[in-house]
């Protein structure tokens, strides 16, 4: 765990940088949507890994009713109301 967060710091320090690329590179290339998709999931997995310990119940909720609704099963989501 502490190897991946400190991996996810290093990333967090380039966050500028990448940020800047993208903002210069606003073409649709192959590369330019390649590296925006892999800084959208390295974000995310930051995200999660800081979040996790502290509020990994409901982020496990939020995921399960995404997939749901994307799967047009959204009303499933209404026997978790009383809970």
């Amino acid at each position: 765990m502490q190897r991946n967060f400190e991996f996810a710091i290093f990333r967090l320090t380039l966050f500028p940088f990448c940020t800047c690329v993208q903002e210069r590179t606003r073409d649709n290339s192959k590369e330019a949507e390649s590296f925006r998709g892999h800084l959208n999931n390295k974000s995310a997995e930051y995200v999660e890994e800081i979040l996790s310990p502290h509020f990994g119940g409901i982020l496990q909720f939020v995921k399960e009713g995404e997939a749901l609704v994307e799967k047009g099963q959204g009303d499933e989501l209404k026997h978790h109301e009383s809970e």
